[in-house]
């Protein structure tokens, strides 16, 4: 489990785009982080200036440029379904490497996008979701069976209808009332940690 009392040494966030996660490493004191996607890295001007730990590297996910066994935690947020848009096999194939590339008792931290309800393939259909793979709930689960521990949790029924951050925080307050009687496989985002 992440903590911010204990020193780690590596740490690597995948997709990164302007490097949240790498920010979130940081600050809960990783020694080596590394901000890395397949394109160029946009780099965010807070990283740079408060963030000196924080290295850039293009990586594909598919094909991690390290050794085994290189890094404590991984992290990701909305990659897996673009990287299996043409190929939902690709899922398996970047979360072996991701397994491959941490340490014994490593951690996988992920948020990802999910099929959910009927609704949401409606919505995604009409606003022509650009080929993105959204796994159902239980193959997406099933790829992570080589981890020892795997804990995860489901969010966003209502939010999907918005793509205003304003407007999504308000409709996030309807979702969280409702939580409880959606079931699992019916909410669009997962999110979690995979322990090796």
């Amino acid at each position: 489990m992440l903590s911010q009392n204990k020193s780690y040494n590596s740490a690597l966030e995948l997709g990164a785009r302007n490097g949240d996660i790498s920010m979130m490493f940081s600050d809960l004191n990783y020694s080596t982080i590394y901000c890395t996607d397949i394109n160029e890295i946009k780099k965010n001007k807070f990283v740079d200036s408060n963030y000196k730990n924080i290295n850039y590297k293009n990586i594909d996910v598919l094909n991690i440029n390290f050794p085994n066994a290189s890094f404590d935690v991984i992290g990701c947020k909305s990659l897996l379904g673009g990287v299996a848009k043409n190929d939902p096999s690709k899922i398996h194939v970047a979360i072996q490497e991701i397994y491959r590339v941490l340490k014994k008792n490593g951690s996988f931290i992920f948020a990802e996008n999910i099929q959910g309800s009927i609704m949401h393939k409606m919505i995604r259909k009409y606003f022509q979701s650009s080929g993105w793979h959204y796994p159902n709930l239980n193959d997406f689960i099933n790829t992570l069976d080589n981890f020892s521990n795997i804990r995860y949790f489901t969010t966003g029924f209502f939010t999907i209808l918005s793509r205003k951050e304003n407007i999504k925080s308000k409709i996030f307050i309807v979702d969280n009332l409702i939580k409880k009687m959606v079931p699992d496989k019916s909410k669009y985002i997962i999110y979690g940690i995979a322990e090796k």
